[in-house]
């Protein structure tokens, strides 16, 4: 941070922005739709360049940009315990940090969208899910890669007349190293009385999602107490 000046805009109020879309859910034929349209600022901020400040740093403004998007999602039950769904939604004019743009952002649509199945096998829930989200008019140095693929399997189910709840989960990116493991039990001798435990394992490259936080992996233990 010491090599760049960031401010922003005088009276500039991005961040306290505001939001509004419409949300349409319904069933068609016996197939679950889901219908959103939203307007909104991105959560993260992105760096204007702006020149030099005057002790000689780069000049970087702050702004939280204006992006629309417009969803659709389906759900289809064909029996034998099977839920096939599936999801796309489309961004307009999202934002991504570009050093090497005259401005040091650049502009671009983009779509995510993703399929899956569940099935419900004795007391467990079992779920496999691809997701994608690939950048439109990718540019060099973009802050994203043009395309990110994510597989993910998990298994959530009870056990001992429902005392014990666990999840299992195992997301990864096909073709690289980069994935992430995590486990979470929660154990109720009584009605009264619960212990927790999870844990999160994190492998693959440092500059991938997941890769990133190698070599910190978390393991959580927790005591709860319920009034009645």
């Amino acid at each position: 941070t010491e090599q760049f000046a960031v401010a922003r805009a005088p009276n500039y109020n991005g961040e306290d922005g505001f939001a509004y879309g419409i949300h349409l859910n319904g069933n068609v034929k016996n197939i679950d739709t889901s219908i959103v349209a939203l307007n909104a600022r991105q959560p993260d901020p992105v760096y204007l360049l702006q020149g030099l400040a005057s002790d000689g740093r780069v000049q970087l403004q702050e702004e939280f940009a204006r992006y629309s998007m417009a969803g659709l999602g389906v759900a289809i039950d064909p029996g034998h315990s099977l839920v096939v769904r599936s999801e796309l939604a489309y961004f307009r004019q999202w934002q991504f940090i570009n050093l090497l743009s005259e401005t040091g952002v650049s502009e671009n649509d983009m779509v995510k969208g993703l399929i899956g199945l569940d099935y419900l096998w004795r007391d467990w829930l079992l779920s496999m899910q691809w997701w994608r989200q690939q950048i439109i008019n990718w540019q060099p140095g973009t802050s994203q890669q043009q395309k990110d693929d994510l597989f993910t399997i998990s298994a959530e189910g009870s056990q001992f007349q429902d005392r014990l709840n666990s999840r299992l989960v195992l997301a990864a990116s096909p073709g690289v190293e980069d994935g992430f493991a995590q486990g979470i039990f929660k154990y109720r001798p009584n009605d009264t009385i619960r212990f927790g435990f999870q844990i999160d394992i994190y492998f693959g490259k440092q500059e991938m999602l997941f890769g990133a936080y190698d070599k910190h992996d978390n393991v959580q233990l927790s005591f709860d107490y319920l009034f009645n």
